[in-house]
């Protein structure tokens, strides 16, 4: 047969000697092509094409290295007859040429010394033994003539026309070389591509995505550990399956969705939820690559997924507390005025139930004040939750606290659930955030509401109990003595043992998706410990669970509350009280209030009218009793004026809205004392004596 130029593939891997040989090729531009790969698979893939006429390997690759790596390079083309072989090395001895020989190669050439003309020469002869004749011009006179297979090989340059009649090189379809990481059967040996795979597989191995690779006919080819770690397949459980069935067991349009997308524009990209072999429900960013193959047909689609899961969670939970400070700051305005509505009527029912001497009149003034003070709470559980107020720490009885969640629950909590309490008569005081341990009781026991769907048992009991040192040995931090145990404990499902340690984690959660944020355990947990307690829990699949919360028990938070309720019964003796109110009512009902209790008073409506009146009058005002939301001039800025004025004036503050910007200005000022609205007529008179004292 005969060829107008013949195709040369060069096997190297050393950058230079490729440009070494480039430059050659250059040179001597003639009935040669080159082209250059710098790996074995990549050039067993390109001997798919059946314009490669003769190979140059590189015994340096990696999987070549011997004699037995060029027989079987050789062997593995997958060809009715093998290219030639010219086989390049670095002072190779005798020995190992002759062997080379001896396996099917053509030439053995020692890249130290090789040349243009060396070079040339070498390709001549290979390809005469081939049978392949070229049109050249003979290297001596430049006459063209045909070079054919005698032996008698001539360089070749500056190609012409082939003669008329020449005969065209057919040669039979090749079997395609399949590439090693596909995990099928191989073209190519282990001794060849063993060295890229490993590095290959490695890089891959190290990505914390789930790369997967799937044939046209959706079943996987490709798996590698980052898949495994995120759906829990191993490589063995998910090749030759399909994927869809891994990861959408159920289905899934979006699914299909990105597969015929790929299929159609060459990708797709999009988030979606998956299974993992768990049975886990978690959220992906998938990215979808459509692979073609040489002949530019589909071959395959290359997934990328990324496990966001958390990432998720946390926007979730970033965009739940940017819609509950919307509806906080909505409510902390209603509050403001509800609080204004309730606090004459809490003041003035004592002063009416003097006036009323019959005892249904009597009955309908308490029915009134348990109104008013159960409003009075529902504003305050408002708060609460939608704004995540917290007030500060304070002496307190967990008796309380129990009874107000047992009213809230019994309103809330499914009727197949009974609730029942066991509480100390007088058990002791804690130091502690009434607002934060009311949030975490309630997240115990919305807990133990989903643990018994069909209705069920929750038990809270409070006790007195001392734990010594080898009680708190796995409780780091925590200091023997005097404890207050609280127990919610439900008879629903139970907590599965493998996941009990894993309940406190932040976004940890076995609900579905939407039914829980993961973060209720924790934030219970973390409130537990800034109050210097901690949480025990045991559970029994089936039969329920124990929460068990110690917070330590405060003597000194007795005798201080001991001490507030003495001081509640304190009158005045004629000490000047400035009242200041925007709200008439409220300005009527505790002047009226104080003066029956023993105080002169004095009102004002906004902060201007009070900071005049104290202006003239500051060495007879005993106390400054001043709202903070007022028109003209708030409260703070009478505040600050007064105090340019008397450095050492004393003030309460009182507002409907105890964590306000206001208040929280007013406070750095060193307002003194907070009473929040609505104020009972104790509260108000022990705050009063408080401060005078």
């Amino acid at each position: 047969m005969s060829k107008q130029r013949a195709k040369v593939l060069v096997i190297e891997q050393d950058a230079a000697a490729t440009g070494s040989i480039a430059g050659m090729a250059t040179t001597h531009a003639g009935a040669f092509d080159f082209e250059y790969v710098d790996r074995i698979s990549a050039g067993l893939a390109r001997l798919d094409n059946d314009e490669i006429d003769m190979v140059l390997l590189d015994l340096a690759l990696p999987g070549v290295g011997s004699v037995e790596g060029v027989a079987t390079f050789i062997q593995a083309q997958h060809r009715d007859a093998a290219l030639p072989v010219v086989v390049l090395t670095e002072n190779a001895d005798d020995a190992f040429c002759h062997g080379a020989l001896k396996v099917g190669a053509r030439q053995c050439l020692d890249k130290t010394e090789l040349d243009a003309d060396v070079l040339q020469d070498a390709l001549q002869q290979v390809l005469q033994t081939k049978g392949i004749n070229f049109i050249s011009k003979s290297r001596s006179n430049g006459v063209s003539k045909p070079v054919n297979g005698n032996g008698n090989g001539h360089h070749v340059s500056q190609p012409s026309k082939a003669p008329t009649g020449a005969a065209t090189a057919v040669a039979a379809k090749p079997a395609p070389v399949v590439h090693p990481l596909t995990r099928k059967p191989v073209a190519i040996p282990a001794p060849l591509a063993q060295a890229e795979e490993v590095q290959y597989r490695a890089l891959l191995d190290c990505a914390r995505d789930g790369i997967i690779q799937i044939g046209l006919n959706d079943h996987v080819s490709l798996w590698s550990k980052g898949a495994e770690r995120i759906y829990g397949w191993t490589e063995k459980d998910a090749l030759d399956q399909p994927l869809h069935q891994l990861l959408h067991p159920e289905g899934s349009a979006k699914y299909a969705q990105g597969r015929d997308a790929a299929e159609k524009h060459g990708e797709w990209s999009g988030e979606t939820r998956q299974r993992t072999k768990d049975g886990r429900e978690i959220t992906v960013e998938s990215r979808w690559t459509l692979v073609r193959n040489e002949a530019g047909a589909p071959s395959s689609l290359l997934v990328i997924n990324t496990d966001i899961t958390d990432r998720k969670r946390i926007e979730a939970h970033l965009l739940r507390a940017q819609r509950m400070d919307s509806i906080g700051a909505l409510a902390a305005g209603i509050a403001h005025d509800l609080n204004n509505v309730l606090a004459p009527i809490l003041m003035a029912l004592p002063m009416l139930e003097k006036l009323v001497e019959d005892d249904l009149g009597r009955r309908w003034i308490s029915l009134i004040q348990k109104s008013a003070e159960r409003g009075k709470g529902l504003i305050g559980q408002v708060l609460t939750f939608a704004k995540g107020t917290t007030g500060e720490q304070a002496p307190l009885q967990l008796t309380l606290l129990i009874k107000d969640a047992v009213r809230i629950l019994k309103e809330t909590l499914p009727r197949s659930i009974e609730i029942e309490i066991a509480l100390d008569d007088d058990p002791p005081y804690v130091i502690g955030d009434m607002t934060q341990l009311h949030q975490m009781l309630m997240n115990f026991c919305l807990n133990a509401r989903d643990a018994m769907p069909q209705g069920g048992k929750l038990k809270l009991e409070l006790e007195d109990v001392q734990l010594s040192e080898n009680d708190l040995l796995t409780q780091a931090g925590a200091v023997p003595g005097r404890f207050i145990r609280l127990t919610v404990a439900d008879t629903g499902t139970g907590i599965p043992t493998d996941i009990l340690d894993r309940i406190f984690d932040p976004f940890f959660t076995t609900k579905e998706h939407g039914k829980g944020t993961g973060l209720g355990l924790s934030i219970a947990m973390g409130i537990a410990r800034s109050h210097g307690g901690f949480i025990d829990v045991q559970s029994e699949i089936n039969k329920g669970t124990q929460f068990k919360i110690y917070l330590p028990a405060s003597a000194a938070a007795a005798e201080a509350k001991a001490e507030d309720e003495a001081v509640a019964a304190a009158a005045g003796h004629g000490e000047l009280i400035l009242v200041v109110d925007d709200e008439a009512n409220i300005r009527e009902v505790v002047e009226a209030t104080l003066q029956a209790h023993g105080y002169q008073v004095i009102t004002a409506e906004d902060g201007q009218e009070a900071l005049e009146i104290y202006a003239e009058r500051q060495s007879e005002i005993r106390v400054v009793l001043t709202d903070l939301m007022m028109p003209k001039m708030d409260g703070v800025t009478a505040i600050r004026k007064m105090r340019d004025l008397n450095p050492n004036v004393q003030i309460i503050v009182t507002t409907g809205v105890k964590l306000s910007g206001q208040h929280a200005e007013a406070n750095k000022l060193g307002f003194g004392v907070f009473l929040a609205k609505p104020y009972t007529v104790e509260q108000l008179l022990g705050t009063l004596e408080s401060v005078l004292r």
